[in-house]
């Protein structure tokens, strides 16, 4: 989805936005994906990778006790938590946070594989988080919908705000 990244790079420049990344089971794949496209310096200016919970917290700013919730980590809460520590940490004007399972099995906190959430906040709208349910395949192929999927919510996350 390279093109439409830099779709996605070009329209962040014209409207003066910067983006941010908050990452844990991608481990930086959404920011490498922004970084290879042309003019991405002018928009992207940084991301954490946070695979551990107290990471989450310390970094990120992710609250504990939402980390100590049944589900964990991979939760709606956790994820806007993430993109909205993210886009303060790094002043950005959005921000897209990714948290789930990419396998080889469950998480300690039971959350099956394929499970993925990502959210995106910023630019004075409201946190949109997204559920995704890719099933059990191999990491790789969970790792690469989800970067697809980010792109693909950061698109309408600009469409519903053109104009």
């Amino acid at each position: 989805m390279l093109d439409l990244t830099i779709l996605l790079v070009e329209d962040l420049q014209s409207r003066g936005w910067t983006l941010a990344t908050a990452e844990s089971c991608t481990a930086g794949r959404i920011a490498q994906t922004f970084a290879d496209a042309k003019g991405s310096g002018e928009v992207y200016v940084g991301g954490v990778i946070a695979y551990r919970k107290d990471r989450k917290a310390t970094v990120l700013g992710v609250p504990e006790d939402l980390l100590r919730q049944p589900e964990g980590a991979v939760s709606e809460a956790v994820a806007v938590g993430m993109a909205e520590g993210v886009r303060h940490l790094m002043g950005a004007t959005v921000a897209i946070a990714s948290t789930g399972v990419a396998g080889p099995s469950p998480d300690e906190d039971g959350n099956p594989v394929g499970r993925v959430y990502l959210a995106i906040a910023g630019h004075g709208l409201e946190a949109d988080c997204r559920r995704f349910d890719f099933g059990e395949m191999d990491a790789d192929a969970i790792l690469a919908r989800t970067v697809d999927a980010a792109l693909l919510m950061l698109a309408g996350l600009l469409g519903r705000d053109a104009g």
